[in-house]
């Protein structure tokens, strides 16, 4: 499940087929696994998106996702259809990893724990969360740990690279309800 800069599809394609996003300062390398996904379909999620972590790919706050649901909030997603090979994959690309990160039982993907991912404690996403189930599959996206409470204004790039995202994939939205909810994303 993807928020953030990856609800647009141009966007989440670099992790996949490689390239760089608009506004980004680095490219990423292809999936040497596939380089497209099966499926996509917007989601909603009753967890908070922050900005946060400063990312030198993006140069400003980049988006996070809490780990607790909590009533009242909902962060809008995409869900893509990717391998536990392509998750892992772009898990390493988030992390600016130059190795492969070591395989997944996919029996742990089935759970309701975190799961963290064997990168450097460094890395802004370092861990993937189960977030739910989609038409029978597990749902998992990747996030910052639990408590990380930085908070930090995103880019003009890194957020138009949202907003084009929010409108791609939740057209009904109004320019006055995605600038609420990117509001809402900085907040305490």
């Amino acid at each position: 499940m993807a928020y953030g800069s990856n609800l647009c599809t141009e966007r989440f394609a670099c992790y996949l087929q490689g390239g760089r996003p608009a506004g980004a300062t680095r490219a990423y390398q292809p999936c040497p696994t596939g380089r497209s996904y099966r499926d996509s379909q917007p989601t909603l999620l009753d967890r908070r998106l922050r900005f946060g972590p400063w990312s030198a790919t993006w140069k400003g706050g980049v988006a996070v996702l809490d780990h607790q649901p909590i009533n009242g909030h909902r962060t809008y997603g995409r869900a893509y259809l990717l391998t536990v090979a392509q998750l892992l994959h772009v898990a390493r690309q988030e992390n600016r990893q130059h190795s492969p990160l070591p395989p997944l039982d996919p029996s742990r993907l089935e759970g309701n724990e975190a799961i963290a991912l064997d990168v450097p404690a460094t890395c802004l996403y370092r861990m993937l969360l189960p977030v739910g189930r989609l038409d029978g599959r597990p749902m998992l996206t990747i996030t910052g740990p639990a408590g990380d409470r930085r908070r930090r204004e995103p880019s003009p790039a890194y957020r138009a690279i949202i907003v084009n995202g929010l409108r791609e994939t939740w057209p009904e939205l109004t320019p006055a309800m995605i600038a609420d909810y990117l509001a809402t994303a900085l907040g305490p």
